[in-house]
């Protein structure tokens, strides 16, 4: 059986690797009403927002990309946002 002094050393021990890991990762909702498994996600926060102006596509390595193209605006490497400035309905 562990002693007292022990069993007080481990729970302070646990304690600071609890708390030091919250103080690294805050946990900020990915927009105020989110919910479930990616309440929490970062997704392109931090990055640069593309603009969406056209939903027409193109076929990758055959075609000029179009810019403004929602496909373009995927294919882009790096954290980003896309917002739409065209009417979209994504299924």
């Amino acid at each position: 059986m562990l002693s007292y002094r022990t069993t007080l050393l481990l729970t302070l021990v646990l304690l600071a690797c609890v708390t030091a890991n919250a103080a690294e990762s805050p946990q900020v909702r990915a927009f105020p009403e989110a919910e479930g498994f990616g309440a929490y996600a970062q997704g392109g926060r931090g990055g640069r927002v593309i603009a969406v102006t056209t939903l027409e596509d193109y076929v990758p390595g055959e075609e000029t990309p179009i810019p403004g193209s929602l496909r373009a605006a995927i294919e882009t490497p790096g954290r980003a946002s896309s917002s739409f400035g065209c009417p979209a309905s994504l299924r």
